[in-house]
Formats: structure tokens, sequence, C-alpha cells
């Protein structure tokens, strides 16, 4: 009787034995998934991030492989003319997009900078992003505006709905910068040295592009509008350019937009809200460029 006491008491610890391995296993399993949960949104992060970096950098390298292929036509064009609306205009938005590609450029890639830092530099590059493009749409508004005979009605009309859409804009910005905030400690630092914490008020930021988008579709209706009363069937062949440059312009800036907003709206909790922010300013500051050099 005596020797099968230590046999029961074995039996006995051997259940408390198994659920503590339990126990012990269940522990580790949370905590590989708690540390896997961070690293998998963290190799997310560093994905979405490097598309970003590679878009804007192919983006800024069409800026200049641009420049180059039209340096010719635009010495010719622009630089050798008399000073006027245009010229100061053109030259406003086709220069200023290398400024802001530059900020763009160092706030993605340059490492040690303080929140601070980039916060400051961010607000900065995003106005002269803005401005960058209201130059743009005063090229757009100065070439509808020769499309309707330099109709002084026509030219209130336009720079009344171009000045709201911007000072509407412009204030739902300022609004919306305020919710910007960047890490103190960036998780990804090769990737992303300005890496930004949370969004509050970002989300309004999308109505800047809303603006811009029905800046664009009032221009095209105008341009399309005259081209269908007085230009239907004419053969000249700077009409014919007005019209082949205009309509494929404004669909291009119209769609960019549009990605834009989608971006804004959808992804502002991953880095694919910036995908497309400076490449939509360098499709402005081209595509306006080569508006005007195509009719000179």
């Amino acid at each position: 009787m005596k020797s099968r006491l230590p046999l029961l008491k074995a039996e006995r610890r051997e259940p408390k034995s198994c659920s503590r391995r339990l126990e012990h296993a269940n522990l580790i399993t949370t905590q590989h998934r708690i540390a896997t949960k961070p690293s998998k949104m963290l190799l997310q992060q560093a994905q979405e991030a490097s598309v970003v970096n590679y878009v804007n950098v192919c983006a800024v390298t069409l800026l200049f492989y641009d420049t180059l292929i039209n340096i010719e036509d635009e010495v010719n064009c622009i630089w050798r003319q008399k000073w006027s609306l245009t010229k100061y205009v053109y030259i406003a938005s086709k220069y200023l997009a290398f400024v802001d590609s530059g900020l763009t450029l160092d706030i993605l890639f340059r490492r040690g900078q303080s929140p601070e830092e980039c916060f400051h530099k961010y607000t900065a590059i995003t106005y002269v992003l803005i401005i960058g493009m209201v130059l743009a749409e005063i090229i757009l508004l100065l070439r509808t505006w020769a499309i309707w005979a330099l109709s002084r009605w026509i030219l209130i009309y336009l720079v009344v709905i171009d000045s709201a859409f911007t000072i509407y804009g412009l204030s739902k910005l300022h609004h919306s910068l305020g919710g910007f905030q960047f890490a103190r400690e960036s998780p990804l630092p090769s990737l992303r040295p300005c890496f930004p914490e949370f969004l509050l008020h970002t989300n309004g930021i999308y109505i800047d592009y809303v603006c811009i988008m029905l800046a664009e579709c009032n221009i095209l209706a105008l341009t399309l509008w005259r081209g269908i009363v007085q230009w239907r069937g004419c053969d000249n062949t700077l009409i014919n350019i007005f019209y082949r440059d205009g309509i494929m312009y404004f669909v291009c800036l119209f769609v960019i937009s549009g990605v834009n907003v989608l971006l804004y709206t959808t992804q502002n909790r991953t880095m694919d809200w910036m995908l497309l922010v400076e490449p939509q300013r360098i499709a402005h500051a081209i595509l306006a460029a080569r508006l005007v050099l195509n009719v000179r």
C-alpha cells in the first residue's frame, strides 16, 4: 500500500505539469504574435516607402529630361522674347518645380532631420506645390481666354471662378496641415527619415485636388464649347494644335488629380498618399509648358 503512494502522487502532479507546459506554450505563441505584427506592419511600410521614393525620383528625372530636350525651343520661344505675363508665368511655373522637387527629395532621403524640421519643410513643399499648380492653371486660363478671342467677360468669369477655388483650397490646406506630425525617431531611417506619425485633419487636403479638378473641368468645358460652336470643321493647323493638346493634357491632369483624391481619402493611414503629390506638380509644370511651346 505504501509503495503505491508515490505513484499516485506522481500521477496527481502530472496534470499540473502538463497545464504549466501548455500555459508556457500559449505565452510564447502570444509573444510571437505580438512581435510579428509590428514587424509585418513595418515591412509593409518599408515597401510603400520604397515605391513612393522610386515614383518621385522618376518624376524628378522626367522633369530634367523634358527640360533638356526642349531647351532649344524654350530659349528661342521664351527667353529671347519680350517680357510679358505669359513669359513671367511660364518661367515661374516651370522652374519652381525644380525648387519643390529638390525639397521633396531632401525630405524623402536626408537623414538626421528633427520632427520640427520635417514639418516645416513639408509645409513649405505643400505651399510651393500649390502655388506652382496655380501658376500652371493661369497658363491654362490664358490659353482659354485666347480661344475665346480675348473676351473680357470670359476673362472675368475665369478669374472669379479660379480665384474662388484657390482661396477656398488654401484655407482648407492651412487647417489640414495642423493635423500632421512626424515621429521623433523614424523606424525606417534609411527609407523614410521624416516618418509621418499620424494625420488628424489631413484628410481635408484632398479638397485642394477636388478644387483643381473642378477648375480644369471648367476650362475644358469652355474649350470644348468654343470648339464645337465656332471651330468645327476648321482646317487651321494652329487651332487643331490648340484643341489636340488642350484636350489630351486636360484629361491627363484630371486623371492624376482624381487618383490623388482617392489616395488622400482611402490611403491616408499608409505611405501611399505621398505617391503622386510631387508627380502631379511636375505634370502640371511640363504639360503647361508644352501648351505654350507648341503654339509658338
